[in-house]
């Protein structure tokens, strides 16, 4: 999904994030708000990797009380 650390040899998240903001940039008469998530699922349970906090809280839990 990331690729490799050459430009070359990048993966699909590094593509498609480069390419939304070139079609930002071909239309700059227009303002853009882009909110972009990163998760992973592993055994069911769904993680934000672009959260620290919740690195290790599946998103199941984040709404219920402890």
């Amino acid at each position: 999904m990331s690729g490799a650390e050459t430009w070359k040899e990048r993966g699909i998240i590094p593509r498609v994030l480069t390419y939304i903001f070139d079609e930002f940039d071909k239309r700059s008469n227009m303002e853009y708000h882009m909110y972009i998530s990163f998760m992973e699922i592993y055994n069911e349970n769904a993680y934000d990797l672009l959260n620290r906090q919740n690195l290790e809280t599946p998103l199941e839990e984040w709404g219920k009380v402890k």
